[in-house]
């Protein structure tokens, strides 16, 4: 939502670690300084982060994503013209405000009842790299071969040179999970997918 304490502690400690992240920001709440409703609902006004402190986080290596303009369940929302405002119209200023791209979307609240696939198809159009929502749900983007193991059982084995690329792809996909310290732990022809040009994705 884009708290003020998490600038406190845990940002900078992510920042000191350098550890990736994806921060993601209600717009409204930090031009206007004001509290979350869903906060004050239940008597709780915690203040948001400022531009400068976004702007800071950004300089220092965190990513800032886009959370809306004002928050909505987004499963209720059935206006496209809201829908084009809070989720692409609000991405675009923020990244005036920023200077800076915003490239990933989360849906508030995240729950499966407060999921849009009027909201998705919009954001994908807009050309977010990701969408992510609760629980542990990450959309990312169109891949349009599908699987390894599925284009594999249509189409049969891989030829060179293509073999040799999508070989290579996926060693430099997991490669630079490794340099972040992350290990997969499920790599298998059902979890690579293939992009429409063949590059794969782990």
């Amino acid at each position: 939502d884009g708290y003020a304490e998490n600038c406190e502690r845990a940002l900078p400690l992510l920042i000191r670690k350098g550890i990736p992240c994806t921060y993601f920001v209600t717009l409204d709440n930090v031009l206007r300084g004001e509290p979350f409703a869903h906060d004050v609902r239940v008597g709780k006004r915690f203040p948001p982060n400022t531009l400068d402190q976004l702007r800071e986080l950004a300089a220092a290596g965190i990513e800032i994503g886009a959370h809306t303009r004002s928050h909505p369940d987004l499963g209720k929302v059935d206006d496209p013209a809201r829908l084009h405002d809070e989720i692409v119209t609000a991405r675009d200023e923020l990244q005036d405000a920023l200077d800076r791209p915003v490239r990933y979307f989360a849906l508030p609240f995240g729950m499966p009842e407060n999921l849009s696939r009027a909201a998705f198809r919009i954001a994908r159009d807009a050309g977010f790299l990701g969408i992510c929502s609760e629980p542990e749900a990450l959309v990312t983007e169109f891949v349009g071969r599908g699987s390894l193991v599925d284009h594999l059982t249509e189409h049969g084995p891989l030829t060179e040179p293509l073999l040799g690329n999508v070989l290579r792809g996926i060693a430099a996909g997991m490669s630079h999970m490794h340099s972040y310290g992350v290990i997969h732990r499920d790599l298998a022809c059902r979890t690579v997918l293939l992009a429409i040009d063949f590059t794969p994705k782990v």
